[in-house]
């Protein structure tokens, strides 16, 4: 049963010790605020807001205006982040649902290129963030500009997404002019991020 003090607390212990390194705790209330009404309505999760309030935190200190659980058209980025440009950030935690027990990989493999299609096309830079126990596997072809991206891996992408989002199904084009600026490895325990490029990231993991 869902218990909103328990969040809150939750969220406030994690905002104590993110204010020990860097933005001070009344800067994140707000957005501990927001979380906390949406945790009610049960349209977040402790461990996927911990990493929000996190990546906040870090973004703050560059200089960023912040907030959590934006909408943009149909959907509602996990973190965004304004200071003459628009930043995103998607969170991914590695779940695997029951109905997915028997294709784990291709189930997230197909939810991270769906992410990088979907949401970086309103941003200006666009991020992932992941725990550090966590690899994802980032499509190569976001290595390559787009103007010179090969169709044949284009459409083997295509074809894998089509198995998990036909309502509605992504568009070849926005595989096409996709964006991974880099990945945010999210340590929740120290209330720190490290940043990667996209191609350290893939040489790191893979």
């Amino acid at each position: 049963m869902p218990n909103p003090k328990a969040f809150r607390s939750d969220l406030e212990t994690l905002a104590d010790r993110i204010a020990e390194i860097s933005v001070a705790k009344q800067r994140l209330s707000p957005l501990i605020d927001k979380l906390t009404d949406l945790y009610r309505m049960g349209a977040v999760k402790i461990n996927h807001s911990a990493m929000e309030l996190v990546i906040a935190a870090y973004l703050m200190e560059k200089g960023y205006f912040v907030d959590v659980e934006v909408p943009l058209d149909d959907l509602r980025c996990d973190v965004m982040g304004i200071n003459g440009e628009k930043v995103i950030v998607e969170v991914e935690t590695g779940f695997v649902p029951p109905d997915h027990a028997l294709d784990p990989d291709s189930f997230c493999r197909a939810r991270i290129a769906s992410k990088i299609a979907r949401y970086s096309q309103y941003a200006d830079r666009f991020y992932l963030a992941a725990p550090p126990t966590y690899f994802m596997e980032i499509p190569p072809f976001l290595l390559t500009p787009p103007d010179i991206r090969s169709e044949i891996e284009l459409r083997r992408w295509k074809e894998l997404l089509d198995k998990y989002y036909r309502n509605p199904p992504i568009p070849l084009n926005l595989l096409r002019i996709a964006k991974l600026n880099g990945v945010f490895v999210t340590y929740v325990d120290e209330g720190r991020v490290i940043e990667l490029s996209t191609e350290s990231y893939i040489r790191l993991c893979f």
